[in-house]
């Protein structure tokens, strides 16, 4: 499992770059959302990427690493964290 930073607002997870992009393109799809699709400079998050970006959820409750997080899922792929929300 993989984090890549999909634009400046979104992170997914997945098993690989181009995994990432089709998975998060058919994600827009399907909440019809095509018009915030932006997948160009999608990169893998690096390892210090990972242990530095803070994950909270959506009560404020929990928080935790980008690696910490992931490590607790395990789904993928799956949308994984937004600033727009």
């Amino acid at each position: 499992m993989k984090i890549f930073k999909m634009n400046d607002y979104d992170w997914w997870m997945d098993i690989d770059l181009e995994s990432a992009k089709d998975n998060y393109t058919k994600h827009h799809l399907e909440i019809d959302d095509l018009e915030n699709l932006d997948i160009d400079s999608a990169v893998e998050l690096t390892v210090e990427e990972l242990d530095g970006h803070m994950f909270m959820d959506e009560e404020g409750l929990h928080k935790c690493s980008f690696r910490e997080e992931m490590e607790s899922m395990d789904q993928i792929p799956r949308f994984f964290a937004s600033t727009e929300y």
